[in-house]
């Protein structure tokens, strides 16, 4: 059973809130929060965190769950469930369910916050989405489709990742990379680096983290053999 939605100010919060039964599905869950015992809430959180043990639990998710969570991990915090399901459809809800269930998010009134160790486990450009940027969207949208040929050549060469690309002198940019500069449509990392900010990417590709999602097992099937084949395989 999952537990009833709260609003927490943090994951140690959260926990307190729990009911036994809840923190008994934890533990069954994640069974290396048990040893040692934590003396209290406080150190169970911290140990929750903890980077070896988030890496194990992102180590038995899915390919569908670990896209959700890096749906989560890419969009601007707190992250509401109609923008998440925007993204990703309805088929996200169990996945964010069960992140709740382990712990590797908490809810903030009706909104979902990620853990920091979580998100610094699933690296710097989660989906292979550049940084946040710092541009208002009213006016590099605008930009976008007025972009020279040259610019939004560039800018379809970003979307799917890698984010970032290589120049001579971030200080003295080609035409090309100015304009896009100026337009808050790239950001410059460091004196030869420039990245595709993050909410242009989801932008770019069409209000979507990835270009195909597993929501859907794939189906298997099985090779027949004959009874007398496998006999002898024996």
């Amino acid at each position: 059973m999952s537990a009833t939605l709260r609003p927490a100010r943090s994951l140690a919060d959260e926990l307190r809130a729990r009911s036994d039964e809840n923190l008994r599905e934890l533990f069954l869950l994640r069974p290396d929060l048990l040893s040692p015992l934590p003396t209290d809430i406080t150190a169970l959180a911290a140990r929750a965190s903890a980077a070896p043990s988030i890496a194990r639990v992102l180590d038995g998710l899915t390919t569908w769950e670990i896209q959700v969570l890096e749906t989560i991990a890419v969009l601007s915090e707190p992250v509401s469930m109609e923008a998440l399901l925007a993204i990703t459809g309805d088929n996200a809800i169990a996945p964010v369910v069960k992140f709740r269930a382990l712990a590797l998010i908490y809810m903030d009134e009706e909104h979902i916050r990620i853990l920091n160790s979580v998100r610094e486990s699933l690296g710097p450009e989660p989906a292979g989405l550049g940084p946040v940027g710092f541009g208002a969207k009213d006016r590099w949208l605008k930009k976008i489709d007025a972009a020279p040929p040259a610019a939004q050549a560039m800018l379809e060469k970003l979307t799917w990742g890698p984010p970032r690309g290589t120049v001579s002198d971030t200080k003295k940019p080609t035409s090309t990379i100015s304009w896009l500069m100026e337009n808050q449509l790239l950001v410059p990392i460091d004196g030869q680096t420039v990245a595709l900010p993050r909410e242009v990417g989801i932008y770019l590709r069409g209000n979507k983290v990835h270009r195909e999602r597993f929501d859907i097992p794939p189906d298997f099937v099985g090779k027949e053999l004959a009874l007398e084949d496998v006999d002898s395989a024996a």
